[in-house]
């Protein structure tokens, strides 16, 4: 986990390769995904997810999830990439904020931009009866 912390995609490549666990959490609920994703590391969140970090896991005393600490920092490449690995952004945070909330909190528009655009939307079953 400190290795994603201080950027050594190469050590965290290893330990994954073989059989770290990749959503660890620390005892304050961190997640090297969720570390990573606070510092803006858009490489080493690609590492990640690419070994199936969960993007969706939540921090235990905030609720925040990794994409709500790339929001917090403002961090777009980081924010795309977890948009395009399925990050959930309706998850709400123990005070019921959301990831675009945290970025219109702090100014950083375009995030709130990205994830609309980037969100799956409902799709409406319409079907039409012949008689």
């Amino acid at each position: 986990m400190m290795a994603s912390h201080f950027g050594h995609v190469e050590v965290v490549d290893k330990l994954l390769q073989h059989g770290a666990t990749v959503d660890l959490q620390s005892e304050e609920g961190l997640s090297a995904l969720m570390m990573c994703c606070d510092d803006g590391n858009s490489e080493m969140t690609k590492l990640l997810l690419n070994y199936q970090a969960n993007p969706d896991l939540q921090q235990s005393l905030t609720g925040y999830t990794a994409l709500m600490f790339a929001c917090k920092g403002g961090h777009l490449d980081t924010v795309i990439g977890l948009m395009e690995h399925g990050a959930d952004a309706k998850i709400r945070n123990v005070e019921g904020i959301t990831a675009s909330d945290v970025a219109s909190a702090n100014e950083f528009w375009d995030l709130c931009a990205v994830i609309e655009l980037m969100e799956p939307q409902a799709t409406a079953d319409i079907t039409e009866s012949r008689r």
